[in-house]
């Protein structure tokens, strides 16, 4: 007996650095980033390890002087010892706090790298949540600035080995601005191209306010459905707008509309075509989108609009003060 209370300081020591190195290597072989821990505490370690930690910095290896791909300001993580020293480690859960992920544009002419299963999806994961996040997806034209979204909260389940996995998530959506509660598939991620991690779901977009865009004001809600990759998203859904107006006149009109969009996440701009709308008792058939404006200040939209069943007195009452 004592014996082992002389040796369990070392065995614990050894252990310790064990998880911490084990820990390392998963970030490295699933992200291919190097990682860095401001704090790395181990709280438990046997039967079961319970990690907390703060000021984690993921950057890419091949590329260490660029900005970090993915920061954290608070992290935990618990799973069984043995079952976490395992490959694929197992994970039971892991909460985040103030994470910020950067995805930078497509890089053309890269190859992607053929590896085991076992190494390109090193670490099993039950569960994953997260609060107060941004994601940053960053455009092809340096002079722009990210697309920027909030995430209030995430969570995830059985993430892992290749596939894709189900998520919840609250969010602000950056133009329109608005709140978004959205739920589907994400993933698996891409560490070679990270723009080309897949993702699919049905969102509920509410109080998004128009009046930013030039010449036109009003508060808009969403509802449908998306699928593609970070980079090039397609939706279907519709819109209701009870407040619709036109900056120069300001007569409010409702105006609901069903929508077919491609939204580019590499330069925030959103492709209509088409939009069917209903002013009022006319039909209206548009096509073009929203789209930065060549000095990349500001954002217009630019539609191309047809009315073949519609009442001038629907026009009139936008259009006519």
């Amino acid at each position: 007996m004592f014996s082992i209370r002389l040796g369990w300081p070392l065995l614990r020591k050894r252990l310790s650095d064990v998880v911490r190195q084990r820990s390392i290597e998963i970030v490295r072989e699933r992200f291919e980033a190097n990682v860095s821990f401001g704090e790395f505490t181990i709280q438990q370690l046997f039967p079961r390890i319970w990690i907390a930690g703060s000021r984690a910095v993921l950057k890419k290896a091949n590329n260490p002087d660029s900005p970090p791909l993915i920061s954290v300001e608070n992290f935990s993580f618990s799973a069984l010892l043995v079952e976490f020293l395992r490959k694929p480690s197992h994970v039971e859960q892991l909460k985040l706090n103030g994470m910020r992920i950067f995805v930078p544009p497509r890089s053309h002419g890269r190859e992607e790298k053929s590896q085991p299963v076992r190494q390109r999806y090193p670490v099993i994961l039950d569960s994953f949540e997260c609060h107060q996040c941004e994601l940053n997806i960053v455009p092809k034209n340096p002079h722009k600035r990210p697309l920027h979204f909030s995430i209030h909260q995430l969570s995830m389940q059985n993430v892992g080995l290749g596939r894709s996995a189900p998520y919840s998530a609250r969010l602000t959506n950056a133009v329109p601005r608005g709140e978004i509660d959205a739920h589907g598939r994400f993933g698996p991620w891409q560490p070679e191209q990270p723009s080309l991690t897949p993702l699919s779901g049905r969102y509920r977009f509410t109080h998004a306010d128009l009046y930013p865009f030039p010449g036109i004001g009003g508060t808009l809600d969403s509802t449908g459905q998306f699928q593609g990759l970070l980079e090039r998203i397609v939706a279907d859904g519709r819109t209701s707008t009870p407040d619709f107006s036109l900056d120069v006149i300001g007569r409010l009109v409702p105006l609901d509309t069903e929508f077919h969009a491609v939204i580019d996440g590499t330069s925030g701009d959103t492709a209509l075509d088409p939009v069917r709308a209903k002013l009022l008792n006319s039909d209206i058939v548009a096509r073009g989108g929203v789209f930065g404006m060549p000095d990349g200040k500001g954002r217009a939209v630019l539609l191309d609009v047809t009315i073949d069943s519609g009442h001038l007195e629907d026009i009139l009452r936008l259009c006519v003060k």
